[in-house]
């Protein structure tokens, strides 16, 4: 019964994980030498004046890989993407991530204990997230 289980919340797990992926419409932003961010134009939202929350999936390049692999450890040898949750401040130039959720390449999730910053941090000049700001702020 206990296996049962676990491959029910295994199956449930990676059908979610899809759909996130499969249900999205996808546009990219900008490609950088570790991944390419894109962001799912019917997961943006303006819950208010100023913010904006919008999904983002990091598709990763073998160098993100390997940075993610030396940083994070072992299991993240088969990254392939993740999906991030961010608010944006489209007035004070600011953002903060409230969730983030890595893939392997069979599209099961790594667990991890992966960090959300809850804190509001200033978008730098010229930086990935300031083109994905830039695209979603109008």
């Amino acid at each position: 019964m206990k296996e049962l289980t676990l491959y029910l919340l295994l199956a449930i797990s990676i059908l979610f994980g899809f759909s996130v992926v499969w249900g999205a419409d996808w546009k990219q932003v900008r490609s950088t030498g570790s991944a390419t961010l894109y962001y799912d134009t019917e997961e943006t939202t303006h819950p208010s004046k100023d913010i904006v929350k919008v999904l983002t999936k990091w598709a990763y390049t073998e160098k993100g890989i390997k940075n993610a692999k030396e940083i994070f450890g072992k299991n993240y040898e088969n990254l392939s993407y993740s999906t991030k949750s961010y608010e944006i401040n489209c007035k004070d130039k600011t953002s903060r991530i409230s969730s983030i959720t890595d893939y392997n390449t069979d599209g099961t999730v790594i667990p991890s204990d992966s960090k959300t910053n809850a804190e509001w941090s200033r978008i730098s000049s010229e930086s990935v997230l300031e083109s994905l700001s830039k695209m979603v702020c109008k």
